[in-house]
């Protein structure tokens, strides 16, 4: 369970990668760069779930540049606000 700004909380840690769920749910500005941190640091694998609230309001820009690097991707409209789930994420190439 990692909490905080990306870059200082991981700083501070030596998860045992890859993280099984990502929740995004903090400054809605950092969802894109915290993952991009995760994924830089191999926290992020193929059957890493990612989900992100908000993808109705404030983080659907982060979640549909993110989303690019996924093969899949559903949003919960039942989930006050939007709840995003991505997985599958590709391999780099």
């Amino acid at each position: 369970f990692v909490l905080g700004v990306a870059e200082e909380a991981l700083g501070l840690i030596r998860p045992e990668p890859p993280f099984d769920l990502v929740h995004l749910d903090h400054a809605k500005i950092c969802y894109e760069p915290n993952y991009r941190c995760m994924r830089s640091l191999s926290l992020i694998s193929s059957n890493t779930v990612i989900a992100m609230h908000d993808v109705h309001g404030a983080s659907r820009p982060a979640f549909d540049s993110i989303a690019t690097d996924f093969l899949s991707s559903q949003i919960l409209d039942e989930v006050p606000h939007g709840m995003g789930l991505l997985w599958g994420v590709k391999a780099r190439g």
